[in-house]
């Protein structure tokens, strides 16, 4: 639930809930800046009023705290988001900041243990947040569209453009990767394929029956075909969520 789908009255508590998470965060990196610098467990014990033990039990918390990128009020996406739903950062800065942010790929798995553990920094941290409400949805796709070089204006070339067919499915790809919670696309010997975080091979192709996601730009259907291949024995998670997605449209 976003803060804006919350009563007015409860708005001020949910924002103080989320900032006291990054109060927390800022606090050990304030910490380990302390002691970089030079200055002591005791002295430090002294400026905050607490005891050394309790400094050095946090310095060993913070030394596990990564620090925020340069140019960026997080280290991660998600923090850059929890930072936002705090009224830390504004959504300016927010969607400029998720836009620009360096993503790391995704985990990987063997093609046969569907287990995927996605390090620090994936795109996937950017749907957890919107998930869990410290983003709207109007965000996420400004940002995912922002990524993909496809606004307004973009679709609308991409819509006009003499032998826009391929574009389009591209889009509709997407789409569908997004929908199953991420997938690379790419286009190979001129087939659009999206590989799931599992290692299964979706081939999107033109219009047709069947499993398909609408296009917006074209308002019709694209169709989805598993790709055969030695590595997958069995249909992935990833791809029966896509057909429950698709089926809901949810």
């Amino acid at each position: 639930m976003t803060i804006a789908e919350v009563p007015a009255e409860a708005r001020a508590a949910m924002r103080a809930r989320r900032r006291k998470e990054i109060d927390d965060l800022d606090y050990r990196r304030e910490l380990r800046r302390l002691e970089e610098h030079g200055y002591s467990q005791t002295q430090i014990s002294k400026w905050l009023g607490i005891t050394q033990p309790s400094v050095l039990s946090a310095l060993r918390t913070a030394a596990k705290v990564p620090m925020p990128l340069e140019g960026f009020s997080g280290a991660t996406p998600y923090e850059i988001c929890q930072r936002y739903a705090g009224g830390i950062i504004d959504r300016a800065q927010l969607v400029d900041e998720l836009t620009r942010f360096p993503y790391v790929e995704g985990g990987r798995t063997d093609g046969y243990d569907s287990l995927i553990v996605d390090p620090a920094g994936t795109w996937s941290e950017v749907s957890d947040a919107r998930r869990r409400g410290l983003i709207e949805n109007d965000v996420y796709e400004e940002v995912f569209n922002r990524r993909h070089n496809v606004g307004p204006v973009a679709e609308k070339k991409v819509a006009s453009r003499k032998g826009s067919t391929k574009d389009l499915a591209i889009l509709a790809a997407r789409g569908i990767a997004r929908a199953i919670g991420g997938g690379e696309v790419t286009e190979k010997n001129g087939r659009i394929i999206i590989k799931t975080k599992d290692g299964v091979q979706l081939e999107v192709k033109g219009p047709r029956g069947g499993l398909s996601e609408r296009n917006s730009l074209t308002g019709k259907g694209y169709a989805v075909r598993r790709v055969p291949s030695r590595k997958v024995e069995k249909v992935s998670k990833d791809s029966e969520k896509a057909r429950a997605h698709l089926r809901t449209g949810e």
